[in-house]
């Protein structure tokens, strides 16, 4: 029963690549697998200029996935979510609050709007690059400023 799909593949041995396909490392715990739907998830999320569906596999393997759910199923079932917040980033009204958490350590660390959970996850929580962003910010708008001069 090679690669057969039970607990996340427990004690059986890990299918060998095909010839044409390369192995896909996961970002998270750094196990190469291969590309295939039974170690990665399937993603549809591009359509190309032809109208073609472009499918994709997530970057995280599914054992990884499964522990990230686990961690947040516990979450959410300690941090019952409040009916409307404002967000401590951009200080506006939300009547949908998202659960914000600390990816490398899995703990809660507040309620915020959609738009900044996601800001903050698209800087994948990293405060250097979140300063890099600021100082960008700032320098453009100096220069912008003395652009009007």
């Amino acid at each position: 029963m090679i690669g057969e799909q039970t607990e996340f593949w427990g004690d059986y041995d890990v299918p060998k690549c095909e010839e044409d396909e390369q192995p896909r490392t996961c970002e998270k715990c750094g196990e190469t697998y291969p590309s295939n739907m039974v170690f990665f998830h399937r993603c549809i999320t591009t359509v190309n200029r032809h109208g073609k569906v472009l499918p994709f596999l997530k970057k995280v393997c599914k054992k990884c996935l499964a522990k990230q759910k686990a961690q947040l199923y516990k979450l959410r079932k300690k941090h019952i979510a409040p009916d409307f917040i404002y967000c401590p980033i951009c200080e506006k009204r939300c009547d949908k609050p998202y659960m914000d958490h600390d990816h490398a350590t899995g703990e809660f660390r507040g309620w915020l709007c959609n738009d900044c959970n996601n800001g903050l996850g698209k800087f994948k929580d990293d405060e250097k690059m979140l300063r890099r962003a600021i100082a960008y910010l700032q320098d453009d708008f100096e220069n912008e400023c003395l652009d009007e001069l």
